[in-house]
């Protein structure tokens, strides 16, 4: 398979495998979710390795959906994510 250099939000270099996006680590790029304030619900690529503890990771960082949310639904992704938070704490 061919092996296509390009680069995130943060200017690492990244490639691609199998059609699939790699981090600086080389390592296939994971999907995670963001559920700060000003990012609730919004996707990322990021390094497979940041969740896992340490400091053995790349800081790969580039956006799944390009567009922030805006308005109402931005609201509401909040609301239920502090819902959430209260019910496990509680």
């Amino acid at each position: 398979m061919n092996l296509k250099s390009g680069s995130s939000s943060n200017s690492r270099n990244i490639g691609y495998y199998g059609g699939r996006k790699l981090c600086a680590c080389r390592l296939p790029a994971k999907i995670f979710t963001a559920w700060t304030d000003k990012n609730p619900g919004r996707k990322f690529f990021g390094c497979e390795s940041y969740k896992e503890g340490g400091n053995d990771h790349c800081s790969y960082f580039e956006w799944f959906d390009k567009e922030e949310v805006y308005g109402w639904p931005k609201k509401a992704l909040i609301e239920a994510r502090d819902e959430i938070r209260e019910k496990k704490n509680g």
